[in-house]
C-alpha cells in the first residue's frame, strides 16, 4: 500500500496522485519506446 492512496466505497476512483503517477508513467513508456524506435531507425 502505497502513501496517498486512497480507497473509496467502490474502490474505483483514484487519488489524484495516483492518477498523476498513472499518467507518469505511461508517458515515461511511450518516450523510452519513442526513443528506441528512433534510434533503432537511424
Amino acid at each position: 500500500m502505497e502513501l496517498g492512496e486512497v480507497k473509496t466505497e467502490g474502490g474505483t476512483r483514484l487519488s489524484m496522485g495516483e492518477k498523476r503517477r498513472e499518467r507518469c508513467k505511461y508517458f515515461s513508456q511511450a518516450k523510452l519506446l519513442r526513443n528506441y524506435l528512433v534510434i533503432s531507425a537511424l
